[in-house]
């Protein structure tokens, strides 16, 4: 009773399912943690440690909130990284390398059960790490990040309110993110990702949400970023750490082939399609599959394969072909705001080139050998056509005058697929690159409002499986495959339906 009292109190109208999340990543926890310096306070520090903190968020992922983007994991191994470095050269007895590299991981637990709310993660992660077992002295050893925003009895005002351990580990959560071009982040970066944190955060629900969200807007996060600043002087002053030099380090070690591929284990457990964790979280089975047309059931897409095609008939190097398409497809020409013909005419006139006319500039995108079905994909929709239990749908970012070309590549590789199951953006008016809440509720519309639970969309571009599942609440697994498996995308699809029940795969003969 004690026990529900608490979860009430954390989740509220966040409801069962974020309980189940909990109390089922909890018992993970429990189990693969055990024995561990994170549980056991006369174990000394070892490299068994992070490997089985790695191997506990490996089979926590299935279970994570549908709004946890994946750069989350991403997140906490570069926060790992820069922890453990910061602490091997700082050489402190109050933090230990390796228990830095845990920290780093660990520090974001209630993101995995509530990513969506602000501050309320860190009571989460508190109950989380306190259910587990984790020691209380470790969790303290993280920023505590009300207290550096100014809330609560004992807000942190200056460097001496905070901890060695805390220290770094706050300069290691802030340095620990990537830029879109792949770069780590610097401190100039830190200010322009805290300049919008508050408006990643919507609804709010809780008070401790609304107070942390108003220290947000009344600018409280500059104070924590003058901090974290203060904190980067005191590490280059008292221990000679060039910070330059260590990004470096960091972005080296982050890039190794074993870290990397934990990372793609991370992304792909988080898409788990493992029917035992639809029965953990109360999910329905699912019932209905939405493939993505290019470079999922057919080879074609704005990929190299295409675009080397086109330059080869424009005379045109690939590079300003690939140029010239980025520049118009963000002008509206998916959702049909531009016209066909404006988008072929800026086209070639990013591309340099004379406007040869409508029927002529079409004919540059009709390359047959982008309509060639993907290897395996035709077997996988026949098998998957077979199950009376699954509804097979292609949704696709398509201009208008691609739309024909598409059914008949549908229509002659996979003729399961009913032809008004497939929706072409052009044609609805709007379009999955776009990123919003009002397409995937259009989609499911388009599918017959069933469970978003129980719609899977497969799409080769993680962001948008991510959008699907984020936004629309609507599972998403990426068309990939795993090295170090040796598992190409389609195997892997194969695998995961497989396991799911939607398919009697051929793996298992």
């Amino acid at each position: 009773m004690l026990e529900r009292r608490h979860l009430n109190k954390d989740f509220g109208p966040e409801g069962l399912d974020a309980q189940r999340r909990y109390l089922s990543a909890s018992a993970i926890g429990q189990d693969v943690l055990r024995d561990t310096a994170l549980v056991e306070e006369t174990k000394p520090w070892s490299l068994e440690d992070i490997k089985r903190t790695k191997e506990f968020l490996l089979k926590v992922a299935p279970l994570t909130h549908p709004r946890l983007y994946p750069n989350y994991w991403d997140h906490l191994l570069l926060t790992s990284i820069y922890g453990q470095k910061i602490a091997e050269k700082a050489n402190l007895e109050e933090l230990q390398p390796q228990e830095a590299a845990v920290l780093g991981l660990t520090h974001d637990l209630g993101k995995t059960i509530v990513p969506h709310r602000y501050l309320r993660t860190n009571l989460v992660e508190t109950r989380f790490a306190q259910r587990i077992g984790i020691r209380p002295e470790l969790t303290e050893k993280n920023p505590p990040i009300p207290a550096i925003l100014g809330l609560g009895k004992h807000p942190v005002l200056t460097l001496d309110d905070l901890s060695f351990a805390q220290r770094i580990m706050d300069v290691a959560d802030n340095l620990g993110k990537l830029n879109r071009d792949g770069s780590l982040f610097d401190v100039k970066q830190i200010s322009g990702y805290a300049a919008g944190q508050s408006g990643r955060y919507r609804n709010t629900l809780w008070p401790s949400e609304k107070r942390g969200i108003k220290a947000l807007e009344q600018g409280k996060q500059a104070l924590a970023i003058t901090l974290v600043i203060k904190e980067i002087e005191w590490l280059e002053k008292n221990y000679k750490i060039d910070f330059t030099a260590l990004r470096e380090e960091v972005l080296q070690e982050f890039q190794k082939p074993e870290n990397q591929n934990w990372l793609l284990q991370a992304r792909n457990a988080q898409e788990n399609l493992n029917p035992k964790f639809d029965e953990l979280l109360g999910r329905p089975p699912v019932k209905t599959v939405i493939f993505d047309f290019g470079d999922v059931l057919t080879a074609g897409g704005l990929d190299e394969k295409l675009i080397a095609a086109m330059a080869k008939v424009l005379e045109s190097p690939a590079e300003t072909v690939s140029t010239a398409l980025g520049a118009i497809l963000g002008q509206g020409a998916l959702s049909a705001v531009l016209k066909e013909e404006e988008y072929l005419e800026r086209f070639f006139q990013a591309l340099g080139k004379p406007f040869p006319g409508i029927e002529e500039a079409k004919k540059v995108f009709m390359q047959p050998e982008i309509y060639e079905p993907c290897p395996g994909m035709p077997k996988i929709l026949a098998s998957l056509s077979q199950n009376p239990n699954i509804a097979i749908y292609v949704l696709s970012d398509a201009v208008a005058f691609l739309a024909g070309p598409i059914r008949k590549a549908i229509q002659e590789n996979y003729p399961q697929i009913p032809m008004d199951h497939v929706y072409i953006s052009s044609e609805r008016k709007v379009a999955k690159s776009e990123n919003r809440a009002d397409f995937w509720q259009k989609v499911l519309e388009l599918v017959g409002n069933p469970d978003p639970s129980s719609v899977l969309f497969i799409d080769n571009n993680e962001v948008y499986t991510t959008s699907a599942r984020a936004v629309g609440g609507i599972r998403g697994l990426t068309f990939r495959g795993d090295p170090d498996s040796n598992l190409s995308p389609e195997t892997r699809l194969e695998k995961e339906f497989a396991q799911a029940g939607l398919i009697s795969s051929s793996l298992e003969t």
